[in-house]
């Protein structure tokens, strides 16, 4: 486990390929202002993989 200073935004990865990201918690209450958007594209999930493992930190998966 990482501790950051920092915020992450929510989203969760799938695939290699695709990324769900938005306002909306997927884990808790919604609200009517919440958004959720698709976004299907391996340069899109490697720059929100590297958020939360960047490749230096020898975590990242093979290609």
């Amino acid at each position: 486990m990482e501790q950051r200073d920092e915020e992450v935004g929510n989203f969760i990865l799938v695939g290699k390929r695709v990324v769900w990201y938005g306002s909306l918690n997927m884990f808790s209450k919604t609200e009517d202002d919440d958004s959720l958007l698709r976004l299907e594209d391996a340069t899109y999930y490697d720059d929100f993989l590297q958020l939360v493992m960047p490749r230096e930190s020898g975590l990242f998966p093979d290609e």
